[in-house]
């Protein structure tokens, strides 16, 4: 992905809230990936080049905390 297409993603994520890390039984990984899914509205693989992380793991992370969220 083109650098502009990075700084765009990154222009939308201002403060992470450290409210989100209040649930203890997701990782530190699956609410930070949780969190840009429904808050932000982030796609897998936008949240996956800003995290520089495979797309499998945002994946699986996701699944994770939504199973782990209901």
């Amino acid at each position: 992905m083109p650098k502009v297409l990075r700084y765009k993603l990154l222009e939308k994520i201002k403060e992470v809230p450290i409210s989100i890390f209040e649930f203890t039984k997701m990782s530190q990984l699956e609410c930070i990936v949780y969190y840009m899914t429904i808050s932000l509205k982030l796609e897998q693989f936008e949240i996956a080049y800003l995290l520089k992380r495979n797309p499998r793991t945002i994946w699986t992370a996701l699944t994770r905390a939504k199973a782990k969220a209901e």
